[in-house]
């Protein structure tokens, strides 16, 4: 099989990796105001969740997570970035924030890796 044509079949059987907007009503979770108020800033809870909502509104969304990144890729999930907070990760599941993750802070176990 030709490269132009494995390229063709793949753009037509994988959605396109940029979603743009936020998805609609996302719930910020507990978990993950305690995650951004662990790895990013250690301010009050209502102030965390304030600064989630904002970037949550204003991040780029996409359904598959930067290559650079090792996150295991999970169906009904969406990852965010923020030029605001360009080291930031978003991650939203099924409508809720579920975590936030920072590359100084994030720690995954071998077994969470995506398989290279």
């Amino acid at each position: 099989m030709s490269p132009d044509l494995r390229a063709a079949i793949l753009a037509l059987a994988l959605p396109h990796p940029n979603l743009g907007s936020a998805p609609a009503n996302v719930v910020i979770t507990q978990h993950a105001v305690a995650r951004y108020q662990e790895r990013v800033e250690a301010v009050p809870e209502w102030l965390a969740r304030r600064r989630l909502h904002e970037l949550v509104a204003t991040a780029r969304w996409r359904i598959r997570p930067d290559p650079t990144w090792p996150i295991v890729i999970r169906d009904r999930t969406v990852y965010g970035r923020n030029e605001r907070r360009p080291g930031l990760w978003l991650i939203v599941r099924d409508g809720a924030l579920r975590t936030v993750l920072a590359p100084a802070a994030v720690h995954i176990p071998a077994q969470r890796r995506a398989e290279p």
